[in-house]
């Protein structure tokens, strides 16, 4: 079973003071990583993915504990040290925080569309979907490479190898509705993806080893006011 949570912290209001005091509930590198950003906003999108991770955690696994413990992979990819049989994975973007949640390995990725250069795409594309961008609109061509991003993103992530992985081996076909991955040009048949364009300006995907229909069914939208309110 999978599931998916996402906030939105858009009108995020919350005071410094307030930060500092949820920040007893966060592991201690991410509080780490908090201290060093400039931006409020990267602050926000950090501590509410990490506090969005425990209400998930509570809600669907009946997690009550004060500070979840992590261990790490090579890659840095986090794991509960005391559930090693329930796998997450956290992403942000823009306004959203989102959350997955399985007992198999999953990844997930969230990204706000934005007009993005030919040479990153180059950077990111295998030569097949580089060659399909090329023959979009500008307009079409900046969504289908978020689209594609996220899918990469997501696959890596549930790999557990984030951004090590080279994404210029990994090559997906164009229909959004039968997402099929190609590794070094041959068919991944492990994985199983979802992806959809979410709240018009971002585009979400999600990458599991079960099948994955999730966000096609079922995005549990939490209130901001809700999460803070569990705490």
């Amino acid at each position: 079973m999978i599931f998916i949570y996402a906030i939105d912290i858009a009108d995020c209001c919350v005071t410094d003071d307030k930060i500092e005091y949820l920040k007893q509930y966060l592991h201690e590198v991410r509080i780490i990583q908090i201290n060093r950003y400039q931006s409020a906003m990267d602050v926000k999108r950090s501590l509410f993915s990490e506090l969005l991770l425990r209400y998930a955690l509570r809600a669907e696994y009946d997690i009550y504990e004060d500070k979840l413990h992590f261990f790490y992979n090579s890659y840095g990819k986090p794991f509960l040290s005391n559930y090693p049989n329930i796998h997450f994975n956290i992403s942000h973007s823009g306004k959203w925080c989102v959350c997955a949640l399985s007992n198999e390995p999953i990844g997930i990725d969230v990204q706000k569309i934005s007009e993005k250069s030919n040479s990153i795409m180059r950077t990111m594309c295998s030569e097949a979907e580089y060659a399909y961008l090329l023959k979009l609109n500008d307009k079409m061509r900046d969504f289908e490479f978020i689209r594609l991003w996220t899918l990469k993103e997501s696959f890596s992530k549930c790999e557990g190898k984030g951004l090590y992985l080279p994404f210029e081996l990994l090559s997906f076909n164009h229909d959004p509705d039968e997402v099929v991955l190609f590794v070094n040009g041959k068919r991944d048949n492990i994985h199983s993806f979802d992806n959809q364009l979410f709240d018009s300006e971002y585009y979400l995907s999600v990458c599991s080893i079960e099948k994955n229909d999730t966000l096609k069914s079922n995005v549990n939208l939490l209130k901001l006011e809700k999460l803070l309110e569990s705490i």
